[in-house]
């Protein structure tokens, strides 16, 4: 059946329709028909990770100059005042997680139940199948792919079942200057913010979520914004290495170039964070800010959970309904 959703977690509201298959057997179907047509050649996707304003949509577009595809014209955002570059976030794919967490039915991410809620949605024989088409429809392009949305964090129990060999890229941002973006693009879509508290919260819970299904994935790069604006070349030429061992594509000098091209230092505008350390942060959020930046480095780190404090889903529930999220 179709499903008009209405997105309003970033700029302005995503308007998509998703037809669900007459029958699971047919979106199957479709989806094996699209493998067959690649020759059953291993097409592995690119999922990028991290809170909202951690940076992900610049990485995004380093992967899309590299040659990653990010879908048509007509599915992605267009550029705004807050992401001029684009959000490089894959418009149809919302409608599918709108179904998958049962958000018509006043469903939270922020619940306890969601993680495991999400998990056995993929033992739904319509839902495994009309992701199982999204993922053939963008590997049909015949190359490397990419999805880019905070959201994902929230959802990789279910899209661990369905993806094959994905390769991911975890955003590495100081979560203060996360927390002070995030206002900033509440502020800019004509909303309330939410407290930097909450906004912490946020990012501790979602990174601790994208490191706990990814942390046995031999293909993850984690990858610091603030190194991102301060040496693009160097950056691009990390990334484009590490995509080249694990999706068989060499980079040369010219895409390179095209990928460090695409930072813009003066949208690095909340920096007060980095530039001061760890102070506003608790303990807990400091080494696992101090745990991101040593990945990001490419220090060996054992990856260890990091505990969030008592009572925080309230916090961040009442704070969202607040600021009528």
């Amino acid at each position: 059946m179709p499903l008009l959703c209405l997105h309003a977690g970033r700029q302005g509201f995503w308007r998509h329709r998703l037809v669900l298959p007459g029958s699971p057997g047919r979106a199957r179907r479709v989806a094996l028909v699209a493998w067959h047509a690649l020759g059953m050649r291993r097409i592995r996707p690119i999922i990028v990770l991290g809170a909202e304003r951690s940076g992900t949509s610049a990485w995004a577009e380093l992967i899309y100059r590299w040659g990653g595809y990010a879908g048509g014209g007509d599915e992605l955002a267009e550029p705004d005042g807050l992401n001029p570059h684009g959000r490089w976030e894959y418009g149809p794919l919302w409608d599918l997680l709108a179904l998958v967490g049962d958000f018509a039915a006043g469903v939270s991410w922020w619940e306890e139940s969601f993680q495991d809620r999400v998990k056995a949605k993929a033992q739904d024989r319509n839902l495994r199948a009309a992701a199982e088409a999204m993922v053939a429809q963008m590997a049909s392009h015949g190359r490397p792919w990419l999805w880019k949305d905070p959201a994902l964090c929230h959802f990789l129990p279910f899209w661990r079942q369905i993806w094959r060999d994905p390769v991911y890229l975890i955003a590495v941002r100081h979560p203060l200057d996360v927390a002070r973006s995030w206002q900033q693009f509440a502020r800019g879509n004509g909303r309330e913010p939410t407290s930097v508290r909450c906004n912490m919260l946020r990012w501790q819970y979602m990174t601790s979520q994208a490191l706990a299904e990814t942390a046995d994935g031999p293909a993850t790069l984690f990858v610091q914004y603030e190194q991102l604006a301060q040496q693009p070349e160097r950056q691009a030429r990390r990334l484009a290495g590490f995509l080249g061992t694990h999706c068989g594509a060499t980079a040369d000098a010219t895409v390179i170039g095209r990928m460090a091209a695409a930072c813009d230092p003066a949208l690095w505008r909340n920096r007060s964070g980095y530039q001061h350390g760890t102070s506003h942060l608790t303990g807990e959020q400091a080494d696992l800010y101090a745990l991101l930046c040593a990945k990001a480095a490419d220090v060996s780190v054992p990856i260890r959970p990091v505990a969030m404090p008592a009572g925080w889903r309230r916090i961040v529930m009442d704070a969202e309904a607040a600021a009528h999220f």
